[in-house]
């Protein structure tokens, strides 16, 4: 994964992607897994990255949100990897991929209400978070183009209306 980051870091995004690949081939373990769904999101595969982390990850929605939450705190690093995957997700559903990355148990009804303005602001939280905390999410973040996809993302939430348009 070393080999990965650092080629991350340098651009070279289709090169880690062979490797966060062959990491899996070897080891199919959950770190492997995320790498890999990051390295399909760093290059460009967002559809694949999410039919991928919807294949090891439980789903996360209002209505599970709190419950996967507090059963699963492992989960954690892939919930922000799928914010990146999918970032026109449905403002709820982003609000409920954000609040497990902050381990924060939340009821439907409050998801379902979040504004753009207040997710953009809890995405701006978590990505404070995970740069002062060391971890697995920490370490995507060392990748300059995910910060960047991440702080985009923050921008453009505001626009957005929680009735999808």
């Amino acid at each position: 994964m070393n080999t990965a980051l650092a080629q991350w870091i340098a651009g070279q995004c289709e090169e880690a992607l062979q490797n966060c690949l062959e990491a899996v081939v070897i080891q199919d373990d959950f770190l492997n897994r995320l790498n890999f769904a990051h390295a399909l999101i760093r290059t460009g595969r967002h559809q694949k990255a999410c039919t991928y982390l919807e294949s090891f990850m439980k789903a996360l929605k209002p209505d599970t949100q709190k419950a996967v939450v507090a059963s699963d705190r492992a989960h954690v690093p892939g919930y922000m990897l799928w914010v990146l995957a999918d970032p026109n997700a449905p403002l709820p559903v982003l609000a409920a991929r954000l609040r497990a990355v902050r381990g924060q148990e939340r009821e439907a009804q409050e998801l379902n209400a979040a504004s753009g303005q207040e997710i953009s602001q809890l995405l701006q939280d978590v990505v404070t978070y995970v740069e002062n905390n060391e971890g697995v999410c920490s370490d995507f973040m060392r990748v300059p183009s995910t910060r960047k996809d991440l702080n985009r993302l923050a921008e453009t939430l505001p626009l957005r209306r929680n009735d999808g348009k």
